[in-house]
């Protein structure tokens, strides 16, 4: 049974799929900062959601450089009939210089590998 589908473009492949736990509190806040520790003791109690991590790449040449792509999907249930119909939500998505070879959540932020650097 299909439930939702997420369209890819053109020799764009999915190379990461990963359900990763964010943070729901503001992150208007850059590290680096003097409260750095207070921030991350404040953030180990936050509010966190699970959301669906989807990192891909493009397969065209290879003497081209290849890009990639993130995506941050929530699945809800759809209002119907069905029991176990589900929708996809698209909450984030953006283009990489490279690949998303790697990814993970650390301290409810997302942490991705683009190509070879973190």
């Amino acid at each position: 049974e299909l439930l939702d589908r997420i369209v890819l473009d053109e020799n764009e492949v999915v190379i990461n799929a990963k359900t990763v736990q964010l943070s729901k509190e503001d992150k208007s806040r850059q590290l680096g900062t003097e409260d750095d520790e207070m921030n991350l003791r404040r953030r180990k109690g936050a509010e966190t959601t699970n959301v669906q991590c989807i990192g891909t790449g493009y397969l065209v040449d290879e003497a081209l450089p290849c890009r990639g792509r993130v995506l941050l999907i929530d699945v809800f249930p759809r209002i119907s009939s069905k029991k176990n119909d589900r929708k996809f939500l698209t909450l984030y998505h953006d283009n990489t210089k490279g690949p998303i070879t790697a990814m993970a959540s650390v301290n409810g932020y997302l942490c991705l590998a683009v190509s070879s650097k973190i």
